[in-house]
């Protein structure tokens, strides 16, 4: 029998290259991302097919759109924060497969109020993935990339956008809008069949459960190490700065000097989230009005999500490149503000439109794509999939609220065009806290993980 060693799993994954293994689990992740993308832009498009069948107006269907939005909230905070106890694997899996069951039998809904309880039901799963899957994928991350494998698994975000704009238009058109629900509910269940199977917990979480889960420790970090393997006889242990929070989790994510990074993450998912959907419900919106026809509408949010996808993926690279990330992103959030104002004055010309919508959805997405990361590698394990989700459940506020601050803003007299004006704003309060948070960084007044 081989001699116990102390092995610390980061130290193993941050000086192995990147393995096939750990593509595998960001893949998994992003496809669980992707299709929460789907979810989120696809029920946009069916719109006016649910306001003929039911023969209500589109003003009235608010409720239905709100309602998944409502369940996301409710999902990410209190669903997301089980998988500090019962493990980041085990939560993904049960949330794909709630999000999937019920985005199916939307395909079946008889009556508006049928809708309403199936979308808010389907957003309990959607919002109990996002944060077990971003904790997932930090902690299988060696720290040289730390901000772009996240990023990287946060694109599938944008791309099931892409898809859905793409993929509903068509559903639509030949089988009717339940196919979009079908569509969207058949795949999360098969992913959720393919995740029992092959995806691996978290390590770290494994950890605080002690030795009887020493063989599944080692024959993960087997498939990452290279060289010298790894037994049930090693002694797995987690660094110095990691603990063992005992209580209320959430009081833990003001403890440790964390507060100022906790509110600042808070509020900077709130922004981003508030501008994103902003831009999503009004931008066809606005399309529409300045006389363009509902493809242009359609492919005005492909775009925005393309431009998505490539802001995430290179914000994260130049971060893990740069030794002041936080700058970068302030960065980004100065010119996300630029672009969303601009929007509205770049109507008429289709190619100036399309670069203004792109540069949006770059700087916009890549702050929220961020966003992932830095609470993830902000808080430590025992209480990791906590305090993510309850940075993601207020970016899901932020979404519920950005569409019911522009009707607010319209019912004062703003016409579409101003709106955008308006909603820039936010964006450069973001770049403000993220310039401040990277003095504190820099400072060492943050907490033991600080934000950078």
């Amino acid at each position: 029998m081989a001699d116990a060693r102390q092995v610390r799993p980061a130290d193993v994954i941050n000086s192995e290259p990147l393995s096939r293994f750990q593509i595998v689990i960001v893949a998994s992740c992003s496809a669980v991302a992707l299709l929460d993308g789907f979810d989120t832009f696809a029920i946009g498009f069916v719109g006016p097919a649910l306001s003929l069948e039911f023969g209500i107006a589109m003003p009235d269907l608010g409720p239905v759109f709100s309602a998944a939005l409502i369940g996301l909230l409710v999902g990410a905070t209190l669903i997301g924060a089980l998988g500090d106890r019962y493990g980041r694997k085990t939560v993904i899996v049960a949330s794909t497969f709630i999000f999937g069951l019920f985005s199916l039998l939307t395909a079946f809904s008889q009556t508006v109020d049928q809708l309403m309880i199936l979308r808010f039901l389907t957003g309990l799963g959607l919002g109990g993935a996002m944060p077990n899957i971003v904790a997932l994928t930090t902690e299988y991350s060696p720290k040289r990339r730390k901000y772009l494998m996240v990023v990287v698994m946060f694109a599938g975000f944008p791309l099931g956008g892409v898809l859905g704009g793409l993929i509903s238009a068509e559903l639509i058109t030949f089988f009717g809008w339940r196919s979009v629900f079908a569509f969207g509910g058949v795949l999360p269940i098969l992913l959720s069949i393919f995740l029992m199977r092959y995806l691996p917990e978290s390590i770290p979480f494994l950890i605080t459960k002690g030795k009887e889960s020493n063989a599944k420790i080692a024959a993960y970090l087997n498939r990452i190490a290279s060289a010298e393997k790894l037994s049930a006889n090693d002694e797995f242990v987690l660094p110095k700065t990691e603990h063992n929070a005992q209580g209320v989790a959430l009081r833990h994510l003001f403890a440790a000097r964390r507060t100022q990074g906790t509110l600042a993450l808070w509020l900077i998912s709130y922004i981003n989230l508030l501008i994103i959907y902003f831009i999503s419900v009004w931008l066809p919106t606005l399309l529409t009005q300045a006389g363009h026809s509902l493809r242009i509408a359609i492919a005005s949010s492909v775009v925005f999500n393309a431009g998505s996808m490539i802001g995430a993926v290179s914000t994260g690279y130049f971060s893990d490149k740069s030794t002041r990330p936080l700058r970068i992103i302030a960065t980004n959030y100065v010119g996300a503000a630029a672009f969303t104002a601009l929007i509205g004055l770049s109507t008429q010309n289709l190619i100036l439109g399309a670069v203004v919508v792109f540069g949006a959805g770059y700087c916009v997405t890549a702050g929220q794509a961020m966003s992932n990361p830095l609470s993830s590698n902000f808080y430590p394990v025992a209480i990791r999939s906590t305090g993510v989700a309850a940075v993601v459940g207020w970016g899901r506020f932020g979404a519920i609220c950005g569409p019911l601050y522009a009707g607010m803003l319209l019912k004062v007299g703003l016409d579409v065009k101003e709106l955008f004006y308006v909603i820039a704003t936010p964006a450069l309060v973001a770049a403000i806290i993220m310039y401040y948070m990277e003095r504190v960084t820099r400072s060492g007044k943050t907490g033991p993980a600080s934000l950078g």
